[in-house]
């Protein structure tokens, strides 16, 4: 039945997490160094005796400061769930959706979504493996009423929140695998604990497969994604459907071919080698508003070559609500070809921003490929193109799902969510209370989790741009400088900020064949930071103008006029010479005087 149903009981631990190194970066990168992330320490929040696994974690996002984490325990018809109200630092926890509280008792596959009026809501597979249950909390956690139960012999449910149709109001979204055909139902929602009746349960086109994930875009259209095969090591097929209106009366449309991965529904890997993985496909969908708004990403896991346990985390896109895709991009930044693995990838879209936060597993670091470590990584723009930051490891530890003795290993998927520039990946972890403080399990898994914040510092604006010599006739030089911030140095550029590069550094020297602005940017020296603003400085022709110090011909130009009538050949001739013959003399001063009468 459920691929997970040998279940992991646990509580959720927080670890000390890896700051940001900064390697060698290709040039796309570096202006992505505005954007930093850095790790904090590490939270053991479960801190009990007995594994938990398949974790996951929500945040509010009407307070962020309120989170939700979940996971599956060793044993017992429950799940273990904890709130924090403080941005994860301290934890409430108890063992819930035990069948005495509201909830029916739980088997496994527990997922969670927050949505904008404040309902936290989870789903989950009954005790007994014949429903998907939904639940809803008004209260950030501390409760749950159960609001729909599906029946079937169902597998691994996913849930997700967003509009309703048309953008209006909002809506929850719920699929699940029944007999391997992916099946969808949906709620609308108008506000906090106000949530209709759930749809009558739909099957997409041609929708054969499993381990699926779902989506909600800005105008309350629904995606599900799932792999073809259920069984195996691969290869198989990664597809989506879409429903153009959610909620509306359009229903599901034909299945699209996203891409073809290597990994199967129980692919064997040394780091979980008693679950096995799957390509773990996952959606999110941009509802920022912003340059990308209606932009849905896929993340999954793929093998360089079948059964050679070198696997990949990938993202590809869509811009036209999954008709078409992307090419794919790597998101873990180890040697490509190396022959480790990373797996369960984890996605979430900051609707903020419009910024990705992705985990995952990763075994870079383990000599035998068989021990694991969290890492994390953020998706942003550069020019325009999709940029994945150099990795961070997460977790503090190391940990090892062979001596966890759970039978799930990490379970079948991790949890991650992203708000204002704060995310929080979460994992089980069994790496000792050395590194995961508080941990009991030894060797049993707790969950972890970490709050990772995203920074964003742009150089400022170089001050004091100057031009020596401001003034200059055509075939002349001048030399730009400006002051750069501590730690930077100064970009020049024509066209605007950025726009064409001016050569020769910090002080260049420029020879216009026309009056030129040029702008000043502020760069980074360490990491190649560059600054969102610049300063300028114009560089004048002044040929045959007559006007010496750029203020008009006036008064103050008289003596210089003069200066060169009486002795040719200076540098400033060009700027005297105006009548434009190659020479200064008193047929220049005709029109010198009408540009003097006239300034």
């Amino acid at each position: 039945m459920a691929k997970n149903l040998h279940g992991v009981r646990g509580v959720l631990p927080i670890l000390a997490v890896g700051v940001l190194v900064v390697g060698v970066l290709r040039p796309d990168q570096l202006a992505a160094q505005c954007t930093t992330i850095s790790g904090a320490t590490n939270v053991d929040i479960s801190k009990r005796v007995g594994n938990e696994a398949e974790t996951n974690i929500a945040i509010d996002p009407t307070n962020p400061l309120r989170l939700f984490a979940m996971a599956v325990p060793a044993s017992g018809s429950s799940q273990f769930g904890a709130y924090s109200t403080d941005g994860g630092v301290n934890w409430t926890s108890r063992l819930f959706l035990t069948g005495a509280d509201g909830m029916s008792a739980s088997c496994c596959d527990g997922q969670l979504a927050w949505d904008n009026f404040g309902n936290l809501f989870v789903t989950y597979i009954n005790s007994a493996g014949t429903a998907v249950i939904v639940g809803m909390s008004t209260n950030g956690g501390v409760s749950f009423s159960q609001i729909g139960s599906f029946a079937g012999g169902v597998d691994q449910p996913s849930i997700a929140v967003g509009p309703g149709s048309g953008g209006v109001n909002g809506s929850v979204w719920v699929d699940y695998n029944i007999s391997g055909t992916m099946r969808v139902r949906g709620a609308s929602v108008t506000g906090l604990g106000a949530v209709g009746a759930f749809s009558a349960e739909v099957s997409p086109p041609t929708a054969s497969g499993t381990y699926g994930g779902i989506a909600v875009g800005p105008l309350g259209q629904v995606m599900i994604t799932y792999q073809g095969a259920s069984g195996g090591q691969g290869p198989t097929t990664i597809y989506c459907n879409t429903d153009p209106d959610g909620l509306g009366g359009s229903g599901f449309g034909a299945r699209v071919t996203i891409t073809n991965t290597n990994v199967g529904g129980f692919d064997f890997i040394p780091a979980q080698n008693g679950r096995s993985i799957d390509a773990e496909a996952g959606l999110a969908w941009d509802r920022t508003g912003g340059a990308h708004h209606g932009r849905v990403y896929l993340v999954y896991t793929e093998e360089t070559v079948n059964e050679n346990n070198d696997t990949e985390i990938y993202v590809r896109f869509s811009d036209n609500a999954g008709t078409s895709w992307s090419a794919l991009q790597r998101v873990n930044d180890d040697t490509l070809g190396n022959g480790k693995s990373q797996f369960l990838p984890s996605i979430a879209i900051d609707q903020t921003t419009g910024n990705l936060a992705i985990s995952w597993m990763d075994s870079r670091n383990s000599a035998g490929n068989n021990t694991a470590e969290n890492w994390s990584t953020l998706g942003t723009y550069v020019a325009g193109n999709l940029t994945f930051l150099p990795n961070i490891k997460t977790s503090a530890g190391v940990s090892n799902a062979n001596t966890a003795g759970n039978g799930l290993d990490y379970g079948d998927y991790l949890g991650i969510c992203f708000h204002a520039n704060t995310y929080y990946p979460i994992w089980s972890d069994n790496s000792g209370a050395a590194t995961l403080p508080g941990y009991v399990g030894s060797p049993a898994f707790d969950v972890a989790t970490a709050k990772v914040t995203v920074s964003i510092t742009n150089p400022a604006a170089p001050g004091s741009p100057t031009a020596s010599p401001n003034r200059i006739c055509i075939g002349q030089t001048s030399t730009l400088s400006a002051t750069p911030g501590v730690g930077n140095t100064v970009d020049w550029f024509t066209g605007g900020c950025g726009v064409t590069a001016v050569p020769g550094g910090a002080t260049p020297v420029v020879s216009p064949g026309v009056t030129t602005t040029y702008y000043a940017r502020g760069r980074n020296i360490a990491n190649g930071c560059t600054g969102a603003s610049c300063s300028t400085v114009i560089v004048t022709i002044a040929n045959n103008t007559g006007d010496f110090d750029g203020g008009g011909v006036h008064d103050s130009d008289l003596p210089t006029f003069v200066s060169i009538l009486l002795n040719p050949g200076t540098p400033q001739d060009c700027v005297a010479d105006m009548n434009n013959d190659g020479s200064v003399d008193g047929r220049d001063i005709p029109q010198w005087v009408a540009a003097y009468m006239i300034p």
